[in-house]
């Protein structure tokens, strides 16, 4: 087990040049859309809607990819799109045995095992997908050096020079601390889905069991465990994510992000592309601990812009640009700051929180010089 998450870090923490060379559709997208056309296909969705309509998904985007030039991520997709057809296709056969008591009991044991089989397999490519997801948010928050440095085990050996456990140590530190600021990130996405009243509190507590986790294996420099728990988190948050808008595509999720962010740019507002909405740029600035004139009218232009909105939630996200107990106090201080702000300006206490994510970068926008804290306009799905 460990030296499998071992082996998880050093793919999110190298990069490794591929060589260009034209695109080949992978065999897994082939095979699925073999099945997609097959003579059974109408049958399956019908019988197994659920399973059929995953398969589906995962079609159009092991396509997408394959469009972009990624035919490793398309293979990915069209590997569980195949998973979940063969769950589909399991259970046509479950309803074509339905002949005879005999026949129905001993398919429901086959179509038993075949499920926990399948669904360990499907758990297990979420879970590499999620971890995709981290090397690319940890490639454009961490340079490559650290990344490099955090990789090599063995600078990990007794007697390490000082200077290079330093290096060693503070690049282990600040890939940690983004694992960690970036799972947090969407377990608040899901809490303002919860305070929106589209599902029960109760539904956050694997997220936040798995980041429980996550920070005592980080207080104890297990690094990897650290990653196994970021990883299961983001897992769970991306399930919700879909679940909550009743799309396990999110198409419709991507649609209204989409048209969010043209509104705000429209608006006169600096945005970015978010997984799970659209980032206004702040550049942060106070004297005598009020929010400059500057800021007070980008505070004012956003509240009266969210005055017209009522499907949206507001996440003021601020870091700090030293590492300290004090400097991610700051940065909570002036996040809390910022929502203040917001709240005066008209917007309701209900509709905006913050979150002082210290020295880290959780959202793309943040990468940017000066971008110092940003305000995640988080889509909230409608009711229907």
């Amino acid at each position: 087990m460990r030296t499998d998450l071992a082996s998880a870090f050093v793919m999110i923490a190298l990069i490794i040049p591929g060589a260009c060379a034209e695109i080949q559709p992978p065999a897994s997208l082939a095979q699925l859309e073999a099945v997609v056309e097959s003579d059974d296909a109408q049958r399956a969705k019908v019988i197994a809607q659920e399973s059929w309509s995953e398969s589906q998904r995962y079609l159009r985007l092991a396509r997408g990819a394959l469009a972009r030039g990624d035919s490793e991520e398309a293979d990915r997709f069209a590997t569980l799109g195949m998973l979940s057809s063969k769950l589909a296709m399991t259970m046509l056969r479950e309803a074509t045995a339905r002949r005879s008591v005999e026949e129905i009991g001993e398919r429901r044991r086959q179509v038993d095992f075949e499920w926990e089989r399948v669904s360990a397999q499907i758990a297990r490519l979420e879970e590499e997908l999620e971890r995709a997801r981290m090397r690319e948010h940890l490639e454009g928050a961490v340079d490559q050096a650290r990344r490099r440095a955090a990789a090599q085990e063995e600078l990990r050996e007794e007697g390490l020079e000082k200077g290079k456990r330093e290096a060693l140590d503070g690049a282990r530190a600040q890939i940690g601390r983004e694992m960690m600021a970036r799972s947090r990130l969407g377990y608040r996405v899901i809490s303002s889905l919860v305070d929106a009243g589209k599902m029960t509190e109760e539904r956050l507590m694997p997220i936040l069991g798995a980041l429980e986790i996550a920070g005592e294996r980080s207080a104890g420099g297990d690094l990897a465990g650290q990653q196994e728990y970021a990883e299961r988190s983001g897992v769970e948050t991306r399930r919700l994510w879909a679940e909550a808008w009743g799309d396990p595509s999110e198409e419709e999720a991507s649609r209204v992000i989409d048209a969010l962010g043209k509104d705000l740019k429209t608006a006169g507002f600096k945005v970015g592309r978010e997984e799970f909405g659209v980032s206004v740029k702040v550049e942060f600035k106070q004297v005598k601990g009020k929010l400059s004139g500057g800021m007070k009218k980008l505070v004012s232009d956003l509240a009266k812009w969210c005055g017209t909105r009522g499907n949206v939630r507001l996440l003021v996200i601020v870091r700090w640009s030293k590492v300290s107990d004090a400097a991610k106090k700051k940065s909570r201080v002036r996040a809390a700051l910022l929502e203040e702000a917001l709240v005066k300006a008209g917007v309701g206490e209900d509709v905006v929180t913050s979150f002082g994510c210290g020295l880290a970068r959780p959202v793309r926008l943040m990468n940017e010089k000066r971008a110092s804290a940003v305000v995640l306009v988080i889509p909230i799905p409608e009711i229907k």
